[in-house]
């Protein structure tokens, strides 16, 4: 998802196409991680704005001239420059609730995987024996 969203926004020349849009996303989502691991560790809530802010230096190094400055002095000038592209509607996704859908559907592929299917029929004890 990440990756798409970069690889748009090299198409539009927002962002230096020369650079891999994969290697650009790990950077991105490896700063995530360790903000939310940080906030994990710490219990500060400040880690969250310190790492919105490391995330908008590192997009201003990225970018190209498309983009204007004033976007990454802060979240809402990020948030005004991407509003009138549309682009920014309303909240934008909450990271932990994503992480959490994911997390709840591999448990519960989990479980239907390790659960034994209740729609093939029961063998009993005694029809194996006789074998």
């Amino acid at each position: 998802m990440l990756r798409n969203a970069i690889q748009k926004a090299q198409d539009r020349k927002e962002i230096n196409s020369n650079l891999d849009a994969r290697r650009i996303s790990f950077d991105l989502n490896g700063t995530l991680i360790a903000g939310y691991w940080t906030y994990l560790a710490e219990k500060n809530e400040k880690v969250f704005a310190e790492t919105r802010s490391a995330l908008l230096a590192k997009m201003k190094r990225l970018a190209t001239a498309r983009i204007q400055d004033y976007a990454f002095k802060s979240e809402n000038a990020w948030k005004e420059y991407l509003e009138p592209r549309h682009m920014y509607k309303e909240e934008p996704p909450n990271i932990l609730r994503v992480w959490e859908h994911k997390r709840h559907n591999s448990l519960t592929f989990l479980r239907l995987q390790l659960l034994p299917n209740r729609s093939s029929p029961q063998r009993s004890p005694e029809a194996s024996s006789t074998v």
